[in-house]
Parts: C-alpha cells; structure tokens; sequence
C-alpha cells in the first residue's frame, strides 16, 4: 500500500497523504502497522524504508499544523521515520534498503539485460558500479521471481552459485571488489544459470502453458493478448528492423548476400524465377471422387476411433549434434535460414511479413546454430505474433493464435537434392518457398516453414488454409508435425516400403496422402492404411491433390490448438518470455468514443485551428480579430485546464511508459504490440461507423434522385462522414495528444520530445501535420527537429548532419505509401480504411552516399480525399497539404493514378503560384526549388506512347492555369508568356522511362502480392532521383549541396509561417526574403571583415616604415614653416597610402573576387547589383580610411612628434655639453639640489619657447583666416549663430546620405518645393561635411578649404544660386566648421599638445641630466637611456599591444557581428539571475537594457582580455629579449658607426609603440659607445637583459581592465574602420527600452547644441523636409522587441486592464491597432515609424520574438508590476509560457553557432 501510495504521489507532484490520512481506514492500517512493528526490530527495519518516502518531517509537520490527530503508537512509529531518513541520509548505501520503496523491480528473466545496460551506461567508478549492481541483485533474487521461478527455486540457486563462483556472502555483499570483467563475468553466469535451470524444467512450463490453454478456452481476453517480451536476447542477434530500413544502392548478392537478400525482399525485387502457378478451378472424374469418399469417410471414423498419441515418442528424446552456422552462404535458403537465426524479434517480424506479403513460406523451425541452449531447433513462432491476416469478422488474427485455418503438413523421403516439395506446394498452393527457387547444397540441413495457401474450386470459392512444409528430415520434427497438421502430405519413392510402415507408426491418426513420385501418372487408390495415394508428376496430381485437400476442408470445423500454444521443449528451443500486461490499458478503451469524449486536447487544437485559419483569411477587421483571438486563447486555457486528466489516461500512461524503456529490443516489440493491439481493438468501432456513413449516403442519394429537399439528407451524411474520419485511432492519435501536452507545460512534459526523437531514430514515422485540424504545433515540432538533431549529432559524432527531404503528393488511395514503403523499406500505412493522415516524417539512415547521411521522407495526405467531399475546407486542405509536402523538399514524386491527373492541374499551380510568391529556398526565379518527379502507375506500360499526348496536355494545363492565376494575383506582370515550371525538367521522348516522367503497371499481381516489376522500376527510380538531384546545377553553375537538419528545422517553421499567413491568396516573400538576405549580409560581413584585416595587417609594416623614415627628416623638417610641413606631410600621405595599396593589392584581390563570384548563387539575385554597389563603397570607404589613419600617423610625427624630439635632442645635447664642456670640474661638483635647480631651469627655458612658438591653435581664428583669404569670406558677412546649426543638426538624426540621395529624384521630376529643395541642399552638406569629419583628429587649414569648395560646387549643382541662400549657406557651414573643428581640436591638445608631451618626457630627461652630471657616458649612458624607456614605456607598449591583439581577434566573434547574438549572451546573463533567484537585479537589468548591454559586453571582453594579457606578455618579453640581442650582435661585429646601428636596428625590430618613444635619441649623444672596448654592446646587451629579467607580470587592476576595454572598443569602432566589427548601436526602443541590434554608427547622429529660440521660418522649413524624409527606412534603428511591461509600461486606456503593465510588445502592437501615449497626444503604433522617424516600424514575425523576455513577463508580472507601482496583467499571455531550459538550448545554439 506504501508503494501505491509513493507512485501516485509521484504521479500528482506531491504527498496525498495528509489529504487521504483523514479518513479511519488509513489511521487503522498505520496503527496496524506501528503494532505489528513494535516489539520486532526486523519488521520494523523491512517497513521503515517504505514509509520513509511517505512520512517525512515535512510531512509530519504538515500533519501537525492540519491538526490531524494520531495515536501514540502511530505518533511513535513516525518519530523512527524521522530517525530512520537522518540515517539514510547520512549513509546512503546502508544494506537496509526496503524493497517496498523501489521505483521498479527488476524480474529475473530481465536481470541479465538490466545489469549489461547498467555497465554499458555507467559513468561511476567501480565501487559505485558494484554498489548498484548489489542493490539491484538483492531486489530481484527476492522480488524478482515469477510464480514458476519460485516454484523452481530459482533465485536461491542463483544466490547459491554467485557464493559457490564469486565469493558473495549470504546476504548478498562481496568480500572483495570486482573489476569491469569481473561484473562481466557475472552477469554471464547469471545469464547460464538462468537458462540452464529453466530449459530442465519443461513440466513447469507445460503448466504455464496448460494455462494459457484454459485462458483461450474459457474466453479470459487477458490470456492472448499480453504482450510478450523477449527478455534473453541472443548476442549472435546482429540484425533489428533498423537493418531494414537503410537507403543504400541495392547490393550484390553475390559479395553481400545478406545486404542483397533484404534489399530484394524489402523493394519487392525478383529473387529468382518463380514456376508458374495453376489458378483453373479443379475437378475430378466420378471414379475418383468416389474413391476419394471413401477415403474421407474411413478417415474421419479413424480419427474418432483413435487417440492422439503422446509427444514423447522414442524418436524425439535424442539431442541432435548442431553444426555451427557458416557464413559460406550458397543458396536463398542458406542465406534465409542465416538471417533468421541471427535476427532480433523485430527483424524477423520484418522477414516474416516481406515474406509472406508474396506467399513465400517462413522459416518458423530451424536448427538451433547457437550451442548454446540444448534443444536441437529454435522456434521462431513469436515473430508470427505481429503479422495479422486478413480481417474476419472485423476482427484481425494473427497467425500464431489462429484456430480458424485449416492445416497441410508436406514431407519428403527423398533427399534434399531429389525432393520437389517445394515446387508441388507452388503448383498446387499458390505458396513459395525459396528453396524452390534454389535449393539449399546443405545435406544437414533441416527446416520447417509455414505458409498461407489457397485453392480456388470449381465455384470460384478461394480455400485457404496454412502449409507447413518440412525440408530435410521431418523425422526430427515428428512430434511438432503431429500436435500441427490436420492433413499430411509424404513425397516418396514407390519402391520404399520400410518408409511406408514408419509413416504409419508416427502418423496414424493423420489423414495421410501418399505422393509416389513417377513420370507416368497412375490413377489414385487406397492403401492398407486407408491412406490416399497419388502416383505421378506434380502437373499429373495437381488435380487429385486439390480436390482431395478441397475435400478434407470441408468437413473441418476448427483446432484445438494454436502455433504458440505448441510446445516440445526438448526439441524446440523458444526464447523465455516475460508477460506484459501493457494492452490491458487498451482492451479496456470504447474506441467508438475514444476520440470524442477521452482524446480532449487534439479536439480543442482543431476547434483552435478553424479560428487561427479564419484571422489569418480576415484583414481590416479589429474587433473580429479580437473575438476570433479571444476564442483561441479559451481554448489554450481550456487545454491547460484539461492536461492533468489527459495525463492519467491509462492509455496514455501505457503509450508512455512503452517509449521510456532503455531497452531497444523491449522497447520496439512493446511499440509493435501496441501499435497492432490498437489495429485490432478499434476496428469493430471503425466498421460501425463506417456502416453508419454508408447507410447516410445510400439515403443521401435516394433523396437526390426523389427530388425532394435533400439538404437534410446531405447534412446528415457530411455529419456521418466526420464521425467516420473522427473514429479512426491509431498510434498518431496517442502522439497528438502527447504533442498538445509538451506544448502546455513544457518543463512538465520535457521528455516528450526526446521520446520523439528517438521514436523516429528507432524507425518509426510520426506526424508532422495535424492532418484532422491541418495545423502543426510549433513550439512541439520545433523542440522535436531540435532533440533530434543534437540526438543524430551525438549518434553519428557529426558537427552537422546532412539530410535529403524526399517528399510525396497523389490523390488518396494512388499507392504513395506503398510506394515509398517499396521504395525504402518502410512501413507508412498503406491498407485500405488506414490511409495517411497529414504529413507524416521518417527518418532513414544512409550507406554507401557520401552527399548526405539521413533522408527525411515526407508521406502526405491523399488529394481529394472522398471523406472530405463536400465540405466546404476540402480544397483549402489539398492546397495547403501540397504546398507543405512540395516546398521544403529536395525533390517530390508526383503521383498520377493511372490517367487521372485532374487534380494535379488544380492543385499544382496553387503551388507553384505560393512558390513564386515567396521565392522559397533557392531562388530559382520561376521555377520550384524542389525537383518534380511524375511517376505514372497502374497503366499499361507497354502502351506507354499513347499517354504523351495526356502527359503533354497535362503541363500545357499547368501552365495555362499558373499564369491565370498570376493575372489574377496581379503579380510578376513580366513574366514570359512561355516559362518552364520545374527545374532542370526532362523528359526523353524516345525513351519514355528514363526521363522525370516514369510510368508503372499495377502494384500488384492477381494474388495480392506485389509485382516484381514495379518493386524493380521504384527502386531504379530511388536510384534516378539520388543521381538527378545531387547532380543538378543551374545555368549559373550553383550545384545541389545537402541541408542540415538543423537548417531544416529553421525551414519547415519558416515555410509554415509564411502558408498560414499567406491564405494562398496574399504574397508572402518577406520572411524567406529576410533569412536569404540575412545570409547574404553575413557572407558581405565577413569579406569586408578580412579585406579589413589585411589592410590592417599591411598598415602596420608601413606604419613602421613611416616612423623609420623620421631618422632622416628630423633634422630638416625644422627649418620649414608650418604650412610647408603640411604640405610635405601631404605629399607623404599620397606616397605612403599607394605604397599601402601596392602591398596589399594581391590579397585584397582574392578576397574580391570570391566575394563578387559567391553572388553568383541564385538565392540572392536580387541583391546582386546592390549588393555589389555596396561592396565597391567599401573598397573606396576602406582605401580613404587608411589614408586618413596614415594622414593622421604623419601628422603626429611632423608637426608634434618631431618637434617634441627636436627639443628633446637640444636639450640633451646642452646637457652633454654642460657636463663634457670647460666647465665641466665645477659642474660635477655641485650638490643635489644644485644639480635639481640647474635641470629646472634648463628644462624651464625649453618648455617657454615651446609655449611660444607652439601655441594652441584657436579655431575660430584660423577658420576665418582661410575664409578670408576665399571669395566666400570676401563676400558675405560670416557671424556665429548656432540657432540656424539646431535645426539642422537635428535633421541629421532622422536621415542618413542614402535617403538625401532618394530625394533628388523629387527634384528631377519637380515634386519638391523651392524651400524643401533648400532645406534638403543644406541637410545635404552637413551630412557630407560631418561624415568627413568623422575621421579628422586634429586641425588641419586643407579640411576647411575642402568644405569650402564644397559648398561652392553645390551650391552650383543646385541651381538654387541667390545672394541670400548662399550667404545663409555659407554661414551655416562655417558655423559648423567652428563648432566640430573646436571640440575635436581640444580632445586632441589633451594629449598632443607640444608642451604637455615635453612635460610628460621630464623625468626620463632628469635621469639623463643626472647620469650626465656623474660623468657617465657612452655605453653606460645608452644603456640607461634604453632601460629609462622601457621603464616609461613598456607597460604603455605591452597594453598597446593587448589592445592590438584583442581587437584583432574580436573581429571574428559572432557577438561583434550579429546582434542577434550579443542579444542571446545579455538573455542568458538574464536567466542567470533568475536560476539564482535575483528577481530584483533582474528587472533592474530590463529597466536599463543600454547598461546591462554594456556590462554583458564588457563581460564578454574581458574574458577574451584575461585569456590574452599573460601571453601577450610572454610574447612582448620574449621579443624584446630577441631584437635587443640580434642588435647588439650586429653592432658588435663592425668597427665604425655601431651606435648608429645599434640604434637603427632597434628602431626597426622593436614594437612601434617603442619606437615612437625612441625619436629624441640621437647617436651622436652616444657616440662615446664607438670608442669603447669592442665587447662594449656585449655589455650593453647584459645589463638591458639583466633589467628586463628582472621585470614581472603586470598584474592590472580593475581600473586598469576597464580601461583597457575602452580602448579595445574605440579600436574597433575607429581603427578597424568596419562595420562588421563594430559594437552594436544600443539606441533604447522608445517605448518598450529594447536596445537596437544595429551596428554602432548605423545611423547619423550629432549632437546637437542646447538653445532656446528657433526661428519660426526656419522650423517650419525643417518639419517640411522632416514629413518627405520620413518615409525612408535604411539604416533606421531596428529592434527585437519585449513586452511593453517590462519596460513599465501600462495601460492607460482600456475596457479591463487599466494602469496594468502592458503585455504585448511593441510588433504585436502594431498587428493588433494598439495605441501610445506621446508628446501629449495619443498615437497609433502604426505609425511608429513616423512618430519615430530614426526608427523602423516594429514587426511581429515569430522570428523576432524575445520569448525570454515573454517568459519572465509571464513568470515575473506581478514582481514587475510592484516595482513599477501598477497592477499585475490580469491576462497574461499563454503563448508567453515557454520552456527556461529550451529558450536556454536555443540562446546557446546561436551563441554556439553550432
């Protein structure tokens, strides 16, 4: 009672205990318990364990607070719980664990399995291991036997020999500790002691079967239909239903007879001539007959006279010696026989029904190959329990329990080599034998095997019946052969006599016929045995044997027993089975309701899918909108409401548990069980109602032609036929339901999909579209395609797994499943009552083709299915199912019944008009993406010629048909009147069946099995489709390439959006268009991010180019006048920016010519030229960036870094003088402070000239300097005013360049006023002027001359020239000018400044004016000089070089390139702090998106920042150490300039960053060095090493990081110069604060100065261009957008929810007519993007949904709604409940970008 209790607490979620302890009988059984414990310290440790999981100290408090009253007896058994759960605690693998308290036990029968999944799965040491494998040991040697097994005695015997064998003690704990091959070791003695015991014991399995016999007998339902498991699989079992199921190129029989003999069977190949079978109806002359009564009278007397006699004939107690199989397989039979053998349950299910689907005989007895078990034969009757044979009273049998049928054994006396059994069985029976076709070479060989035969009578009545046919001695099998046959059949030579008289010992009680085999035929007779003796060929008797059989049939009624029934378990070896009752669940269920009144969800998603397919037809219609939505969200709440009782379904429950068992083998024979159970229970029900359809359209039809009112009638029928289509249960009805469950919770049900993913890995197909409500559920397939892609990944150890999507489409009932079933190997359902339902996937797996690895087969819904005529949806869902099947897929078989191709010229336009309005897929312009194939079937294929012109007639239809519809959508206008529909479509005209057009005969031949011609022309067919597609390329050269599964995934719900938004009446082009472009933008992304790179890379072996070159100029470039350095720099520029061009060309030229090829592929046609138009704008943008990087590297080194050398040189030199001079004795002498105040004074002097001479420059002044000096500046009055610049400025925040460019179109046709026309030239010259001042560092007069020139030519351009207007703009810019020329000039003096960088450089002067002062000079001087400068600089070089390389590698993070995954880091920081239960830092973090943004950002940063400073240091250390060595070296080995060398060596190896400090040395400082000894840069270099050795790792601190970020982040908006690499924009949503994904600087924005007064004329001006420019979109901000509440918006208008947090996001908004408070004034969200011209109007695509931020609206409102201080949403969406651990799977698929 405690286990029921546990498992149905676990099944609720929590303890029922206190709520059912309340009642008296459940006090009683505690205070029984407490009783029986209280004086037995052993009862009490067996009970504790098992109310430990009921009674805890939660529990007990509970009881207490809900003053529930126990006794002191009860109240002290709780109390030893209590104590009983802190030791279990504390000593979790105490030896008193309590059966009662497992979670499962494990059945000895399944031990052996158990125990090897344990060892194969374990992750735990070997100690942990052995740990559960004695607790699993002990709970089944004492729960784990059946009633037989404990009869035997069986787990004591097993307990006995683990003591005898493995040293265990009694109760169960080894003494020492077993290794992996120990625990194999036991596992297999367990194993042999298990079938050793239990193949001694046959009387106790006769029992067991006796029972069964009773069961059957008495009517017991349970007795057969419990599923029946095998528990002991044999480890030589190689072969499973998944070997079945495997596309590959049919194998050779011959080199893979095994691969070759399935592939034949499974696509209904030939396997060998087959003797022609007689199907004339028999008769027999009056002699005969009569001879022939007498012997069925004598017979039957016989059989009343006479016993059966026993089975245990002395013949029967010999064990045969078995011969171990060979793998040397000769014949059919050999390879049958081996392949059966080595089959698992499911492959032999598989064989058995390929078999005997073409009236071949299976193997059910064959000799036992394993020497493993005693028995001489296996018996393979379980198999049989799977294949059901035809319905009889609609009722499915099955061929293991079958009574009904009548039973023919047929031996032979003769050899293998002579006997033509087989052939007397096909001639006669219609049945075949593959021994038949040919013959095993086997002497040994004996087999028995079982088919269906049939006789067709002289009054075409078919009889039929089984036929047990013996190959080899049936001796062996006499006893089997006895219990079985009712009618026996001995193939014999005359002449053997003594075979005679053993055939009528053994066979007495059988009615017996003799066939002696003659060549002359002899008239039948009687022997002395009364039995019937037929004397001829096979073609000689074939009558007499029918009519005999015929004959004997006929006075039979039924038998006694069953093929499982039959049992001999010293001859036949079966596999021990364990029974399962899994079908009592389904026995029980009314499948006449089942649907209707039990399946609640599937029926509440169909009533919701009419309401979504009505709002998306409806357009312009709100209030139908809301009511249509509030309706589907009553029925989301309806299924949440209901899921708990759908849960405890026992069906459900039953389905359920069945797909979590780890056992493959269990697991897929439980699936069959279920699955046929199903089949049979349901079909009375389906055959009620379907006699209930029927009878309402006989009556319909009556009413027709009567004339009267007939809607009634009419009504009634369509009534009766969707109570026909309502009854049908099968399997996908369980997975419809498991579906809606997942999708209502699912964290509860997060198992569901990855039992689907594995139920379609283990070979079974599943429903992808509804196909009752013609809807799919996305958040369900979606998660499942996601669950099995990572499940193939993990299986297959691939990164991607490549899938080909072959789909189907025909009207119903053509044979699309069959097809597909021969075709593959699989089992769509195909019968008659059971066709497709919606469109159903599976998964195959692929050997022997190297372009994909899995085919994704898509298995539709018959067109114009006949239960859907007349209602009103049936051509909606014919289009809609087509258009899904045909679009995702690689390729399509059409298929035509026979020359009905009606339908296909109704629905394929449909298609392709939804193809071409969408531009699916690859962009193969009017032509579909997936390669059509028409398969013509059920024609006669040698009249093929005369269907061409039907063929021919069928495409002009098609296309006349599409651009009908194409004038009626009003689309593509221009499309050529002649246009070819499909892809690359052939069809050769001379060879009918070779081209994309096949035709098939019939599917079947006249006995129901199916034609091998067709078998053979399907798979010649799979073999076209595989070479045609793979193969295929258009006409630009782009080839077919493989899709991953998981592109696949993104796909199908991409496709399914856009058929549901579209109706089929309305484009839907944007959501493909989007992802094309999407990829489009990645592949320019990630050119210009390496045609970057290399000019970066390239630009730094010129940058030091330019700073070696100083060497020379420095000592000249003094003696020019600032406006002549300019000009020197200039020319420079133009030098050292060509040569960068130079260097660079070669590699900048592979980069552009893949790029400008890879816009070859169709999909992005037509993006080409614009997108090529972009990419030579970057080119030209990247070539003018370098040149103002190298503009602005000269221009610091001329006019400052040169100049701070210079003086730095002076001052150095007077020093030197000072110290080496005249007065050289006194100056040393001097003291400290001396010595500090003669410096100061130096020093003091150098800094006032320099202030002098190198006075900031005042921009105000120098701009109207060069003014001046113009006509402009002569001309007009030029003032500062920057109210005119506000208006303007603010201008440029709405627009970028590309827009002003779109409004000279205006002007051209003459839409434009005179004043927006002003107002638009103005906007224009800012915009120019500022974007070329963004790279501007520093004042320079030529930028003011250039916007000079500027504004004159357009000034000119514009032919707006007046005296006014140019006056006013020239003003404007000349106030610009001042305005951004002064705020970048004063950030550049901060840290260039003349003066300032002289100051920074004192104290390195100081210690060289000190080392002077002590008389050192030369080479100690040097040295100093060197390690002063790596002291000053090195940790400035070091972070400059982090900086360098951490940029450098950022450029290729996909968080710097796509926003969409820096979004998924900040969402997965966010779920951070939810799993951490930081409720209030996480709302702080959506109340400021821009600042979490720049955290996570930062975060992200640093972390490549810390990885990155120790190596950088290495590597900077270990470069110094080098080029410092390498230097000294070289100089050491000259005579004469070494100093000069010394230190141009280190100017050019050293980091550039050095270098730049190393300007100011002059040689001739240090030319004392040349003097020296000659080891004297031997010197130098020890001392610098000595120093540098000495130096440790910079530990920076957090200040320091952060600012190292900083830089690395204006290195990568500034330096790399692309937009690829730079930060996103972050501009906060204006109404829901969601931060724009673009990249930084996607938009012009300047900031714009604070006045208070605008002028009326010029405001009027700027909200006119304001309303023109309004309309553009590109490069707008652009957002995924969050519900509005989580930003604190509420509803202040509203008919229930006011001043609630608003739930829909600002896309959702826009779709449903929502409003916004703003500026004073109410705004629609329609106009978004007007009210926020710098902002695109905000989309609701599913793609743009932030379902984290839904997910934390949903959970989180009413937190939100406190901090905000309004009221919590009342009605929260449901859609908003999502999966946390999916949206987390899902932020790091795009994180991980895998």
């Amino acid at each position: 009672m405690c286990f029921i209790i546990y498992n149905e607490n676990l099944a609720v979620g929590f303890n029922l205990l206190p709520t059912i302890i309340i009642r008296d009988k459940i006090k009683s059984f505690l205070h029984t318990i407490a009783i029986f414990c209280s004086k037995d310290d052993g009862k009490l440790k067996f009970v504790l364990p098992a109310l430990r999981h009921l009674l805890n100290s939660e529990t007990i408090l509970q009881l207490k607070q809900d003053v529930i009253y126990l006794d002191e007896v009860t109240t002290l058994l709780l109390q030893k719980c209590q104590e009983f759960q802190e030791k279990r605690e504390n000593h979790p693998f105490d030896d008193d664990d309590n059966l009662l308290t497992c979670k499962s036990i494990t059945m000895l029968n399944d031990l052996p399995t158990h125990l090897r999944d344990m060892h194969a799965t374990n992750i735990d040491s070997e100690s942990a291991l052995v740990k559960k494998i004695v607790q699993v040991l002990k709970i089944s040697l004492i729960k784990g036997e059946s009633a037989e097994q404990e009869k035997l005695g069986l787990a004591k015997k097993l307990e006995n020999m683990l003591t005898d064998q493995h040293g265990w003690t009694s109760d169960g704990f080894i003494t020492e500790s077993l290794t992996h091959d120990g625990i194999e070791a036991v596992i297999k003695d367990i194993e042999d002691t298990l079938n050793e015991i239990q193949n001694k014991n046959v009387n106790a399995i006769e029992e067991n079967t006796q029972l069964r016999e009773t069961n059957l007998i008495h009517g017991n339902p349970n007795g057969s239909m419990n599923v029946m498991i095998t528990n002991i699989s044999s480890a030589d079992e190689k072969y499973s239903h998944i070997d079945w199921m495997i596309d590959r190129p049919v194998a050779d029989m011959k080199s893979a007879p095994i691969a070759g003999f399935i592939d034949r069977l499974r696509h209904r190949m030939k396997l060998d001539a087959i003797s022609p079978t007689l199907h004339a109806a028999m008769s027999v002359d009056n002699e005969n007959q009569r001879l022939l009564d007498e012997w069925i009278g004598t017979i039957h007397q016989h059989e009343a006279d006479k016993e059966q006699p026993s089975s245990s004939d002395g013949q029967n107690e010999a064990f045969y010696d078995i011969e171990d199989d060979s793998e040397d397989l000769k014949s059919l039979t050999d390879v049958l026989v081996y392949l059966t053998n080595k089959s698992k349950l499911t492959s032999k299910i598989e064989l058995f029904r390929l078999l005997l689907d073409r009236r071949y005989a299976v193997p059910i007895i064959t000799k036992n190959v394993d020497q493993k078990y005693k028995q001489p034969f296996q018996y393979h009757v379980d198999a049989l329990k799977f294949i059901p044979l035809p319905s009889i009273d609609n009722k499915l049998s099955y061929l293991d329990d079958n009574k009904k049928l009548f039973r023919i054994g047929i031996v032979s006396e003769q050899s293998i080599e002579e006997s033509e059994t087989s052939h007397l069985i096909s001639a006669t029976f219609g049945s075949h034998s593959t021994h038949e076709l040919q013959r095993s070479q086997n002497p040994q060989l004996t087999m028995a095997e079982i088919a269906e035969g049939y006789i067709d009578d002289e009054n075409d009545r078919k009889w039929s019946f089984l036929v047990l046919h013996v190959i080899g001695d049936y001796e062996k099998l006499s006893s089997f052969i006895s219990k079985f046959v009712n009618l026996l059949i001995i193939e014999q030579d005359p002449p053997i006599k003594q075979a005679s008289e053993t055939i009528a010992r053994t066979f007495s009680h059988i009615p017996t016929i003799i066939w002696n085999v003659s060549k002359v035929n002899v008239k039948p007779t009687r022997d002395e045995h009364n039995r019937y003796i037929l004397t001829g060929t096979i073609y000689g008797i074939v009558k007499q044997l029918r009519a005999a059989c015929i004959a004997k049939m006929s006075k039979f009624d039924s038998n006694h027993n069953t093929l499982g029934l039959i049992s001999d378990e010293r001859l036949l070896y079966r596999p021990i089975l364990t029974e399962n009752n899994v079908l009592a669940a389904i026995q029980r269920q009314d499948y006449s309701k089942l649907r209707r009144e039990k399946f609640l969800l599937q029926q509440s998603f169909h009533i919701e899918s009419k309401s979504r397919i009505q709002l998306n037809r409806l357009k312009n219609d709100h209030s139908e909108q809301r009511a249509l939505e509030h309706k589907i969200e009553v029925q989301e709440k309806y299924r949440r409401d209901k899921m708990s009782n759908i849960e405890k379904l026992d069906i459900i429950k039953t389905f359920t548990s069945i797909l979590q068992h780890p056992n493959f083998d269990q697991r897929m024979v439980a699936i069959n069980e279920l699955i046929n159970g199903i089949d049979n229970c349901s079909l009375p029900a389906i055959e009620n109602v379907r006699r209930k359809r029927d009878e309402a359209f006989h009556e319909y039809q009556q009413a027709v032609k009567e004339k009267p009112d007939s809607d009634l009638y009419k009504e009634k029928f369509i009534e009766a036929k969707a109570i026909y289509a309502a009854t049908a249960v099968s399997i996908e009805q369980l997975w419809r339901e498991c579906s809606q469950l997942y999708a209502c919770d699912p964290e509860r049900y997060y198992r569901y999909p990855e039992m689907a993913a594995q139920y379609l890995i283990d070979g079974f197909p599943l429903e992808l579209l509804d196909g009752d409500a013609g809807m799919i559920c996305e958040k369900w397939i979606s998660v499942l395609l996601k669950t099995l892609n990572d499940k193939l990944k993990e299986k297959t150890s691939k990164k991607d797994v490549r899938i080909f999507v072959l789909s189907i489409i025909g009207v119903q009932s053509s044979g699309k499943s069959t097809l597909l079933n021969i075709m593959f190997g699989v089992r769509f359902r195909s019968s008659a009552g059971q066709c497709t339902r919606g469109v159903n996937i599976q998964l195959i797996k692929v050997e022997g083709r190297e372009e994909y690895d899995y085919i994704l087969l898509m298995d539709t819904e018959g067109l114009r299915a006949p239960e859907l005529k007349d209602l009103e949806q049936a051509a909606w869902k014919d289009n809609r199912l087509a258009t899904f099947a045909v679009l995702p897929a690689d390729a399509t078989v059409i298929l035509v019944n026979g020359e009905q191709d009606e339908t296909l010229k109704d629905v394929l336009p449909i298609v392709m008009l939804a193809y071409q309005q969408s531009q699916l897929a690859e962009n193969y312009g009017t032509q579909l993406a997936s390669m059509m194939f028409f398969v013509y079937c059920r024609v006669d294929v040698k009249q093929i010629d005369y269907l061409i012109p039907n063929v021919e007639e069928l495409f002009r239809s098609l296309t006349t048909s599409f651009q009908s519809l194409q004038c009626s959508a009003k689309i593509n206008e221009n499309i050529p009147t002649e246009c070819t529909l499909f892809r690359d479509f052939r069809l050769d005209v001379n060879n009918h069946n070779d081209g994309d057009i096949r035709f098939f005969g019939n599917i079947k031949n006249k006995d129901g099995t199916v034609d091998t011609d067709y078998g053979v022309a399907v798979t010649k067919l799979r073999e076209y489709i595989h070479t045609r597609v793979v193969s295929s390329q258009t006409a630009s050269g782009w080839k077919w390439k493989a899709r991953t599964l998981h592109d696949f995934t993104e796909f199908i719900s991409t496709v399914w959006r856009c058929i549901i938004s579209s109706d089929f009446n309305l484009t839907f082009s944007s959501a493909i268009e989007r992802k094309a472009y999407d990829q489009l933008d990645t592949i320019l992304a990630d050119a210009t991010q390496n045609y970057a790179s290399t000019c970066n890379l390239e630009y730094n072996l010129i940058e030091r180019e330019i700073i070696r070159a100083t060497e020379s100029d420095i000592c000249t470039a003094k003696d020019y006048a600032d406006h002549e350095k300019e000009s020197i720099v200039k020319q420079k520029i133009d030098v050292y920016a060509n040569k960068l061009n130079a260097v660079a060309s070669e590699k900048l030229k592979v980069i552009d010519d893949k790029f400008i090829a890879s816009l070859d592929d169709p999909q992005w046609q037509q993006w080409k030229t614009s997108r090529l138009d972009l990419w030579q704008q970057f080119k030209h943008k990247e070539a003018d960036h370098w040149k103002e990087v190298i503009s602005e590297k000269l221009y610091s080194i001329y006019l400052f870094d040169m100049i701070v050398g210079q003086y730095q040189r002076r001052l150095r030199f007077n020093i030197k003088n000072i110290f080496q001079g005249a007065d050289s004795v006194r100056m040393k002498s001097l003291n400290e402070v001396e010595l500090k105040n003669l410096f100061d004074d130096l020093f003091r002097n150098i800094i006032i000239e320099a202030s002098g001479k190198h006075q900031p420059i005042r921009i105000e002044q120098v701009i109207n300097k060069v003014y001046t000096n113009n006509t402009a500046g002569k001309r007009w009055d030029l003032r500062i005013n920057y109210s005119s610049l506000q208006c303007y400025m603010r201008l440029l925040s709405v627009v970028g360049r590309g827009e002003l460019m779109k409004r000279k179109v205006l002007h051209v046709v003459g839409k434009s006023t005179e004043q927006e026309k002003e107002s638009e030239l103005l906007i224009e010259l800012l915009t120019d002027i500022n974007e070329q001042l963004k790279t501007v560092k520093c004042y320079s007069y030529h930028i003011v001359q250039d916007a000079i020139t500027r504004t004159t030519r357009k000034l000119y351009e514009s032919r707006l020239r007046s005296d006014k207007l140019e006056e006013k703009v020239h003003n404007l810019i000349y106030n610009f000018l001042i305005k951004r020329l002064t705020e970048i000039q004063n950030k550049w003096n901060q840290s260039n400044n003349i003066v300032v960088r002289l100051d920074s450089e004192k104290n390195r002067l100081y210690e060289f004016f000190l080392n002077a002062s002590k008389g050192i000079f030369g080479a100690k001087l040097l040295t100093s000089e060197i390690i002063n400068i790596l002291k000053e600089h090195l940790i400035g070089a070091y972070t400059n070089a982090v900086v360098k390389h951490v940029a450098l590698i950022l450029q290729n993070e996909r968080f710097i390139k796509c926003g969409k995954v820096i979004q998924a880091y900040a969402d997965l920081d966010l779920i951070e702090l939810i799993n951490n239960r930081k409720i209030d830092d996480l709302i702080k973090n959506l109340e400021s998106p821009a600042k979490h943004y720049m955290f996570v950002l930062d975060q992200l940063i640093r972390e490549k920042l810390s990885s990155s400073l120790k190596t950088q240091w290495s590597l900077l250390i270990q470069l110094l150490k080098t080029h410092i060595s390498s230097a000294a070296q070289e100089a050491q080995m000259i005579t004469t300039g070494r100093t000069q060398l010394f230190i141009n060596l280190l100017r050019k190896s050293l980091p550039v960053y050095l270098v730049e400090q190393m300007i100011s040395l002059d040689a001739s400082v240090y030319n004392a060095c040349d003097d020296e000894n000659e080891n004297v840069f031997h010197d130098i270099e020890c001392n610098i090493m000595q120093y540098i050795a000495g130096l440790k790792y910079p530990d920076f601190d957090d200040q320091q990081i952060e600012d190292t970020i900083i830089s690395i982040r204006s290195v990568m908006v500034n330096r790399q110069h692309n937009d690829t690499a730079r930060m996103r924009c972050g501009v906060l949503c204006p109404t829901c604060k969601v931060p724009c994904h673009l990249d930084a600087g996607h938009i012009i924005s300047t900031d714009i100065p604070e006045v208070e007064v605008i002028h009326n004329e010029l405001l009027r001006k700027v909200r006119l261009t304001s309303r023109i420019l309004q309309k553009c979109k590109r490069d707008r901000h652009d957002a995924y957008h969050q519900p509005g509440g989580l930003a604190g918006r509420y509803w202040k208008e509203h008919q229930t929810q006011v001043n609630e947090i608003v739930a829909p996001s600002c896309g959702i908004s826009v779709r449903d007519g929502h409003r916004f408070w703003y500026d004073n004034e109410w705004k629609e969200y329609k106009k978004f993007s007007k009210v926020f011209p710098e902002w695109s109007l905000p989309s609701c695509e599913d793609s743009h949904r932030l379902k984290l931020r839904e997910y934390i609206f949903y959970q989180f409102h009413e937190d939100l709604a406190r901090h905000y201080g309004r009221l919590s949403c009342s009605a929260v969406p449901l859609q908003y409940n999502h999966n946390l651990q999916q949206i987390k799977e899902e932020l790091l698929f795009i994180v991980n970008d895998n």
